[in-house]
């Protein structure tokens, strides 16, 4: 674990474990660090002279040569000033190649990965002008989205939402700003029982109850421009983002209907 995060910092296998190794024995030779992990003897000199070069490394000319390691806390804010430096130059570099262009205006997008679908579900909440309608068939995101969705009702924005309570059990404590309904669909008002959006909805839970690889998770529809469906694919979040405005006008009003019958 520690060589992975060493390896997310930068450093390649190699260097995350000669630096380790040479952490724990203090002082020692490249024999004695070679014996030490399982780094090639022949890979343990050029390895050093690169961690020397980047300052990790102390050497002590002599027969044998003799390394210490930089202090651990003064060599991770030499890698965190590296990082960021090289990331404000990576922006400065990037802004300077854009162009003006004439937008095509694709209609659809997906984004991939917790981290990028949660990233592009809080620009779009920090963008909303009047009403985000949301709607929960998981509360796996929701915790994560929580302080974006009280942004929103501090600035206004009114926020609908409901949530398709499949499993019977609400574990998640929901807050007295959020404007959320719970949908029991076992024991439904009779005025929703015929709503297409429902039958469309319980059809959906019934098809991929047994289904494993897709998981359903929350739709998000941003003042009538932007509709985001989130789910699990294979265990990983996917968003699609959508720009169609009559498939986020569709949904406000399937969500509208179910939340004000309720």
């Amino acid at each position: 674990m520690l060589v992975e995060d060493f390896k997310k910092l930068g450093m390649n296998r190699y260097e995350a474990e000669v630096y380790t190794t040479l952490v724990g024995l203090g002082e020692a030779t490249a024999r004695e660090i070679s014996e030490n992990c399982s780094v090639p003897r022949t890979k343990v000199y050029d390895t050093l002279k690169k961690l020397a070069d980047k300052g990790f490394v102390e050497v002590q000319p002599g027969n044998p040569t003799h390394y210490r390691a930089t202090d651990p806390k003064v060599a991770i804010e030499k890698i965190k000033s590296d990082v960021l430096i090289a990331a404000r130059r990576c922006v400065e570099h990037l802004e300077s190649l854009k162009i003006n262009y004439r937008s095509v205006g694709q209609p659809i997008w997906i984004v991939r990965g917790e981290w990028a679908v949660l990233t592009k579900v809080k620009k779009l909440l920090s963008l909303t002008k009047s009403k985000a309608v949301v709607e929960f068939i998981r509360f796996d995101l929701v915790k994560k989205i929580e302080r974006e969705l009280y942004r929103c009702v501090e600035r206004g924005v009114d926020i609908i939402s409901i949530y398709w309570n499949f499993n019977g059990e609400l574990k998640y404590r929901i807050p007295k700003w959020f404007n959320l309904k719970v949908v029991d669909p076992y024991n439904l008002p009779e005025a929703l029982k015929e709503d297409s959006y429902v039958k469309y909805r319980l059809r959906v839970h019934t098809r991929l109850k047994r289904e494993k690889s897709y998981e359903p998770n929350a739709v998000i529809s941003i003042d009538e421009s932007y509709n985001i469906k989130i789910f699990k694919e294979a265990g990983e979040f996917v968003a699609v983002v959508s720009t169609f405005p009559m498939t986020a006008i569709w949904h406000h009003c399937s969500v509208e209907t179910i939340w004000s019958r309720m």
